[in-house]
């Protein structure tokens, strides 16, 4: 069985990672923010090395959410780790979707 990504998903991914990466650095919210890193954790099972390339926009993520006492409104800048970590998806999400999953088939 072979897992991938659908063509629609991996669109979905693309656009809203440039959308945080066109964005002034200091205008996204930890709120549109939290939303892509929920889509590109929602595409781990079909990219292959994805789980590797969330760390820094995640704990960016929540070290914005602390400095501002859990408030999702507030606006939060990128390091550059980050940046990197949305390039990469924008350029990756679809190159490994040849993950195969060797699991028990009846």
């Amino acid at each position: 069985m072979t897992l991938r990504l659908p063509p629609r998903r991996a669109a979905t991914v693309k656009q809203a990672c440039e959308t945080l990466l066109n964005q002034s650095n200091p205008t996204c919210t930890i709120r549109e923010v939290a939303r892509v890193i929920g889509l590109i954790v929602s595409c781990f099972p079909s990219v292959q090395f994805g789980e590797l390339h969330n760390r820094y926009l995640q704990r960016k993520n929540i070290l914005a959410f602390q400095a501002n006492k859990g408030v999702y409104n507030e606006p939060m800048s990128f390091s550059t780790e980050a940046r990197l970590e949305l390039h990469w998806y924008m350029a990756n999400n679809m190159v490994y979707d040849q993950y195969k999953y060797n699991g028990n088939q009846p």
